[in-house]
């Protein structure tokens, strides 16, 4: 795992010093285009949830009335 591997570095170690200076400096080597995709979709799924909870949540809700057929 990526992170665990981050975190047991050690800046102080020489080895770690030599390890550093030949990084080329990119953190993770994702496309913006699909790094953007998925911000899109993760907000627009937090977005839907939302819209589902709250019809839910005043489904359950005693004092929710239907709304009248159109005359």
């Amino acid at each position: 795992m990526k992170i665990l591997e981050e975190l047991r570095k050690m800046p102080w170690k020489a080895e770690q010093i030599r390890a550093d200076n030949l990084h080329d400096g990119v953190a993770y080597a994702l496309p913006v285009s699909k790094l953007g995709l998925r911000i899109l979709i993760t907000c627009m799924s937090v977005f839907l949830l939302h819209f589902v909870i709250a019809y839910s949540d005043s489904m359950v809700v005693s004092d929710w009335r239907p709304l009248q057929d159109p005359w």
